[in-house]
């Protein structure tokens, strides 16, 4: 899910994502983690490929071109997210960069990382999960405590 919001183009080549696939089996997780921190300045936690992720997503776009580009209509954020979810995050912070200076991540709200606070906390329900998104994650985790139902 990671790069499908990312970088989708490295999904593209099935032997490169079979590679991506034994190098994490043989490194683990942690060391895929810190790649991922290096080269894309992400948590592979932090990105979220749910249709709620994508809304976040769209909703740091507008906020950072509300710090950094106050004139930028909204159709053209509109263009530039949907130009995301085909090129990915990646390709649009390397654009970001080359503008502003600065990421899309750099508007984000101190104590934001929704997703990845949440696993956290969670971690030991989710363990048991075969879970891809947000939604289904919190659906479970009602289903399994909420005494009401």
């Amino acid at each position: 899910n990671f790069y499908r919001v990312v970088d989708p183009a490295k999904l593209q080549d099935e032997t490169k994502v079979n590679e991506l696939v034994r190098w994490a089996r043989v490194y683990t997780e942690k060391a895929l983690s810190g790649l991922i921190q290096r080269k894309y300045g992400l948590n592979i936690d932090d990105v979220d490929a749910s249709e709620s992720g994508w809304h976040q997503l769209r909703l740091d776009l507008q906020r950072f071109y509300l710090k950094h580009d106050r004139t930028k209509p909204a159709e053209h954020i509109d263009k530039i997210f949907k130009w995301t979810r085909q090129e990915g995050l990646a390709r649009l912070n390397e654009r970001l960069v080359d503008k502003y200076g600065v990421p899309l991540h750099s508007v984000k709200q101190v104590g934001g990382g929704g997703l990845s606070k949440f696993k956290q906390r969670y971690k030991h329900i989710l363990i048991h999960q075969n879970l891809g998104n947000l939604s289904d994650e919190v659906r479970a985790f009602f289903s399994k405590f909420d005494e009401n139902r």
